[in-house]
């Protein structure tokens, strides 16, 4: 018996417009000094269920805008980024573009492009005010003249993405995930069940930034925690070592380690007890190494 999937989606219409609704009356009655972890929290789930719901029915232009603005509700509710009366405007403003979105899937009309185009580059640019180091650094200053001796160098890992294993599970809700981590970046299959099994394990590699807590809360919406296993991908940059006789740290006159560090740490989830010891600090040498003072 076939299943008319039209009345399930006019059902996920009519959420759009529930959702959008409390969205717009939270945002419209927040206090933007002191804004309700509450509020935060409710507008936030007001942007990932419609999210969820557009990429379940296929409508990948909803689910990629929605994606957008859930990323920049995710850092402002975990207090990562002030609110502000911008991101109110950009957050009402994305609201209405869904909502074009949405009327063209109905058959009323599609969305203006530049509209979409414009809020979309919006909300990624206040985002990327939170993303990390790059968005942030002063502009560089002028390198010194080179040395005859060449720096020591030490490798630096960032993480790039996630390796995800997934399952065992039908393969119905493989189609049902899928969407959602397609919103986070490059998704590439490493291993697939066979063609004809019904279910099974998918390994997926995730080439974005995305954390590996933001990954968890979208596959648990779907699947059990033991069917869920990630682990990151790093790569390796090479940057110079800290100079021996630098003043035991106190004047250092080149930043570009501590950029380095600074920039792995904004781009690493934190995984507690995990140990992975790729960031140790160094003691600092004490005192009794110092050379003695001149007669």
């Amino acid at each position: 018996m076939s299943v008319d999937i039209s009345q399930f989606q006019q059902v996920f219409f009519e959420e759009v417009a529930e959702n959008l609704a409390n969205m717009e009356g939270l945002l419209l009655g927040i206090d933007i000094a002191v804004p309700s972890d509450d509020d935060l929290n409710a507008i936030f789930r007001a942007a990932h269920s419609i999210k969820g719901g557009a990429g379940m029915f296929g409508l990948n232009d909803v689910a990629s805008f929605t994606h957008e603005l859930e990323t920049l509700l995710d850092r402002i509710r975990k207090h990562d980024l002030q609110l502000t009366a911008g991101h109110v405007d950009a957050f009402l403003e994305a609201g209405d573009v869904i909502r074009s979105l949405v009327a063209g899937h109905r058959g009323e009309g599609a969305a203006d492009p530049v509209a979409v185009d414009s809020s979309r580059s919006r909300l990624i640019e206040l985002a990327g005010a939170v993303s990390g180091v790059a968005a942030i650094a002063p502009a560089p200053v002028p390198a010194p003249s080179p040395v005859a001796t060449a720096p020591k160098m030490t490798v630096v890992r960032n993480v790039t993405g996630w390796l995800l294993q997934l399952g065992p599970m039908p393969v119905d809700l493989l189609e049902r995930v899928r969407p959602d981590l397609e919103g986070y970046g490059l998704l590439e299959v490493r291993e697939a069940p066979d063609k004809k099994a019904t279910s099974g394990t998918w390994t997926f590699e995730l080439t974005g930034m995305a954390t590996e807590e933001a990954l968890r809360g979208e596959l648990e919406f779907v699947l059990p925690p033991e069917a869920i296993r990630i682990e990151p991908v790093y790569t390796e940059t090479e940057v110079p070592a800290p100079a021996e006789d630098d003043g035991f740290g106190f004047f250092d006159d080149e930043p570009a380690v501590a950029v380095a560090a600074a920039s792995a740490a904004a781009t690493t989830p934190l995984v507690e007890d995990e140990g992975f010891g790729f960031f140790d600090d160094e003691p600092m040498p004490s005192a009794s190494a110092a050379p003695p003072p001149p007669p």
